[in-house]
């Protein structure tokens, strides 16, 4: 260490050791993504199955030139949050029937199925492009005036601390990334979001009917038990990332029919997020999903739920 307090190698250093590698890039839970050896030769490994295995791995390329999907982790929640992958097709590509499958597959037990007549696109920038130097996470926020330096973000700051929401353990939960389809089959509607919070703990949020219309619709979260029509809290545990997905549906009944009319049933229930107080956080976003239900012949659609 010198006098102005800074690591420097010693003059001798350089005779004593060979440069051999060096990680230059490591994921945000800590695996080894990217490394360069003594040749300026990059390898890189691509993880899955919620960033706990490798899934690919190459040599001579960057990270950030780099990707595959092997169709296997579909089932794991954060799997259309990794590096790249065909997941969200899977789950909004409304009536077309793109699928992971098990009926074929090649070095797998899963191939992607893709009916006759359609096609499966994916456009995505790669994870780990070079940013900015005054600005690393590219959010339009000078480093100097970031409140979250490395992520994305608002610049909101529910507790005033001086760290933003989105990197702060403490911040009080919120609702990110939302994505919502529009209406399915003719008669329900899809959600997902991310919560974000506090790692290692678990938040409410609590289901709200607005709207009942004539029959009423039935509500899941992240696939679990339907329920009817009524106001529900359920929590969600967020991981030691702070972050948890969620996957919300909502299925507008058919509507009532007389022997002079069909009467579409019109529905609406939205889904928020509880502070420790168990009162809804004002700054967080609202997610509400409010899908029809007809009859056959009714005004606007042309399918019958099987309800």
């Amino acid at each position: 260490m010198t006098a102005n307090n800074k690591w420097e190698p010693h003059e001798q250093a350089l005779d004593a050791w060979t440069f051999a590698s060096e990680v230059t890039q490591y994921s945000p839970f800590g695996a080894e993504i990217e490394n360069k050896d003594a040749l300026n030769r990059y390898s890189s490994a691509q993880y899955g199955y919620n960033f706990t295995l490798p899934t690919a791995v190459t040599s001579n390329s960057k990270y950030r030139y780099m990707g595959a999907d092997n169709f296997e982790d579909y089932s794991f929640l954060n799997t259309d949050q990794g590096h790249y992958s065909f997941k969200e097709l899977t789950k909004e590509d409304g009536d077309k029937g793109i699928e992971a499958s098990t009926t074929r597959a090649h070095t797998g037990n899963t191939s992607l199925l893709i009916p006759q007549n359609y096609k499966a696109d994916l456009t995505t920038q790669l994870q780990a492009e070079v940013k900015p130097n005054d600005d690393f996470d590219g959010d339009g926020w000078p480093n100097d005036q970031d409140n979250c330096m490395y992520v994305p973000n608002n610049q909101q700051d529910y507790d005033e601390d001086g760290i933003g929401d989105a990197c702060d353990d403490n911040a009080e939960p919120l609702i990110t990334d939302v994505k919502l389809s529009g209406q399915i089959y003719g008669w329900k509607k899809q959600a997902t979001f991310t919560i974000q919070g506090t790692p290692n703990t678990d938040v409410n949020c609590v289901v709200t009917p607005q709207r009942y219309g004539n029959r009423g619709a039935d509500v899941s979260v992240n696939g679990g038990d339907s329920f009817y029509m009524t106001s529900k809290t359920i929590a969600l545990h967020l991981g030691p990332t702070g972050r948890a997905f969620v996957q919300f549906e909502v299925k507008a009944r058919k509507g009532r029919r007389h022997w002079w009319h069909t009467h579409p049933n019109y529905t609406a229930v939205d889904i928020r997020v509880l502070n420790r107080a168990g009162t809804p956080v004002d700054y967080s976003p609202v997610v509400t999903l409010d899908p029809v239900g007809y009859r056959n012949g009714g005004s606007g659609g042309n399918a019958t739920p099987l309800f």
